[in-house]
């Protein structure tokens, strides 16, 4: 059996800021709800006094951006910026 290959937007690095009282397993485990998502990775930044700014890598198989920057905006997260994005067609390496 042949292994499926990843293909579509299959890697995003956002740079975020969140409210100091949401964890940053809250947020992997709400973002890891999401369909096609098989990795979270998020690293604090820079603590402040009422918030934190974190990374969050998010790997995965045609991972869907509008639902991805939904769910974080529903949870009061505020994306500042996209550090990192991987998008791969089928048959390329």
């Amino acid at each position: 059996m042949q292994k499926e290959e990843a293909e579509g937007l299959v890697e995003i690095t956002l740079d975020v800021l969140k409210p100091r009282e949401l964890s940053m397993i809250d947020i992997a485990n709400k973002l890891s709800e999401l369909e096609g998502i098989t990795k979270i990775e998020v690293a604090s930044k820079e603590v402040e006094i009422e918030a934190e700014k974190i990374l969050i890598n998010i790997v995965g198989n045609k991972l869907n951006f509008q639902r991805i920057m939904e769910s974080i905006e529903d949870m009061g997260v505020a994306v500042h910026g996209i550090e990192k994005v991987l998008y791969k067609k089928r048959g390329s390496s």
